[in-house]
């Protein structure tokens, strides 16, 4: 789950002598079925993270503002050259790396697995934006496709979102960031 992901993400930091960046009031969050206390996060801490909604789109579509827009997948036009997806998983995981990775040297940010990002299901609007993040406490999005997902879910552009308290699924997981340098 989400919740799960934020607390795991909070103990592997710690973990490695960084600082957690998930708080339930002034706390560190190390429970996921905490619910007492606001949800934070720190964004002055070092830990690790989820990404943000845009910060997966962009890695997702090869980090390059000149060439975000090449493919419809990431790293390709072919879903099966880059994808784990519902006509080629047979309903399994697949050891990551195991397809084609983008520009960046990432792999499987179209397939094998969903990815939770940080954000909450909230419209981008109209207009001029850079990285918005959406903080709230409704469902949260996940982002690329999974072992099941048929090809219109495995697009870069692809949004979806699930109920994170409680949403546990085999095809979800998370792809781990950290704030810059």
């Amino acid at each position: 789950s989400w919740n799960m992901a934020c607390v795991w993400l909070n103990a592997y930091s710690e973990y490695k002598g960084l600082e957690p960046v998930y708080y339930r009031g002034n706390t560190v969050w190390r429970v996921d079925t905490s619910t007492s206390g606001t949800f934070s996060w720190d964004k002055t801490k070092n830990g690790y993270r989820l990404p943000t909604e845009c910060e997966w789109e962009f890695a997702a579509g090869d980090g390059d503002s000149t060439t975000h827009d090449a493919y419809t997948y990431s790293g390709s036009n072919t879903i099966g050259d880059v994808a784990w997806y519902s006509d080629n998983s047979g309903s399994e995981a697949h050891p990551v790396g195991t397809k084609k990775a983008n520009t960046l040297g990432i792999y499987d940010m179209s397939g094998n697995v969903a990815e939770w990002c940080y954000d909450s299901n909230d419209s981008f609007g109209t207009g001029e934006l850079t990285n918005p993040i959406h903080e709230g406490t409704g469902n949260k999005e996940y982002r690329g496709g999974d072992l099941s997902s048929d090809v219109s879910y495995c697009r870069i552009y692809n949004r979806r979102y699930y109920y994170y308290q409680t949403g546990k699924d085999k095809t979800c997981g998370i792809r781990i960031a950290r704030n810059a340098e």
